[in-house]
């Protein structure tokens, strides 16, 4: 009757999900089991096993007992070995099984290979482990996240039995401690780069915060020890000084070279009038010989580029260096900006990665 049941499920015109079909497959090797027909239930088993992705432990347990039953050893011990590498609480199992009677020597020195397997495995984890531990500890700044070391250390001291994983299930516990620490530790280099990179940020704002200073410094002392002249004056210096000063040493140069034409001036004496009413002269100087003309011409050439001169350098140049410190101290105010706004978004990041190795150790 319940065999009929199970045949009905299967074959309904619609066809059952893939989960269904597995659950029926599995109740029909268990009945065929129950009836003896174990190479029916092997047959059935098979079949549930090749539609369950991916097979359970408990499953490929079953596969390996009916395999056992008749005597197909290496079928069960091949399933046997898989089925504990899925859950290790199949290993005492396998041990004591009735069913697994017939192939009872086979199968605990299978166990015994294993057992040996996964001490190793459990031993060089525990090892490397250690050793990524030791580079931790001698991190740059291992100093900053020595509470993080602290806590890994606790681990291992509190489950300090299985450390030496004597027993098969004690290898299994430490291949399991050292997977659980080992992301926690494998997290260390990223925040000790971390906190190299907040160390940079800090020593580069001090930097730039010394060199903000130094411009300050400069400017400051500009401003006190060389004012430009046309600063503080109670003149109109806009115009006045640079027309004063063109003025004057275009004349002074136009006088000198009138001199030298003996058209105007007959002692030195005379030139300081001839300095003041230079443009007079130059009309004049204009209507003489070509001779006269040339150094007419020359004379004031040289007085209007002096002049020039003279004004750049006592106003214009002054001006520039004012405006060129000011420059600085705003692009030095800029980099501090910059660099200061490093500093959170990096003590953000080893906030997160301290955040997410202690979650990691909360097992």
């Amino acid at each position: 009757m319940a065999f009929t049941y199970f045949h009905k499920a299967l074959n309904l015109p619609e066809s059952l999900d893939e989960e269904s079909k597995t659950r029926v497959l599995w109740s029909m090797a268990r009945l065929h089991y129950a009836e003896n027909e174990i190479q029916k239930a092997l047959a059935v088993a098979n079949e549930a096993l090749d539609i369950e992705k991916p097979p359970k432990a408990l499953s490929l347990f079953t596969v390996a007992v009916y395999a056992a039953l008749l005597k197909e050893d290496d079928l069960c011990l091949s399933r046997l070995r898989s089925a504990i590498e899925l859950d290790s609480a199949l290993f005492a199992r396998a041990a004591v099984d009735p069913d697994l009677e017939v192939v009872r020597p086979k199968v605990l020195n299978m166990l015994g290979e294993i057992a040996t397997q996964t001490k190793l495995r459990a031993s060089e984890a525990l090892s490397q482990f250690r050793h990524k531990l030791g580079n931790a500890e001698d991190g740059t700044f291992a100093a900053s996240y020595d509470d993080l070391l602290e806590l890994i250390r606790q681990r291992l001291d509190k489950n300090n039995r299985i450390l030496l994983a004597d027993s098969f299930t004690d290898s299994v516990l430490l291949q399991t401690l050292v997977s659980k620490l080992t992301p926690a530790l494998t997290e260390i280099p990223f925040l000790d780069s971390s906190y190299n990179e907040l160390a940079k940020a800090q020593d580069a704002v001090e930097k730039a915060e010394e060199r903000h200073r130094t411009v300050e410094k400069k400017n400051r002392s500009r401003a006190e020890n060389k004012p430009s002249p046309l600063r503080g004056s109670g003149l109109n210096l806009e115009l006045g000084f640079p027309f004063l000063v063109t003025y004057s040493l275009t004349g002074l140069c136009c006088a000198v070279g009138l001199f030298k034409t003996d058209m105007f001036l007959e002692d030195w004496g005379e030139l300081p009038i001839l300095i003041v009413f230079w443009p007079i002269a130059f009309v004049g100087g204009l209507t003489g010989t070509p001779a006269q003309v040339g150094l007419t011409i020359i004379g004031t050439s040289v007085g209007i580029m002096l002049s020039a001169g003279i004004i750049y350098l006592l106003y214009f140049l002054p001006e520039r260096l004012w405006k060129s410190a000011q420059q600085r101290l705003a692009c030095s105010e800029a980099h501090i900006r910059d660099v200061r706004s490093t500093l959170p978004v990096v003590a953000e990041r080893i906030n997160r990665q301290r955040q997410t190795i202690i979650e990691t150790l909360s097992f």
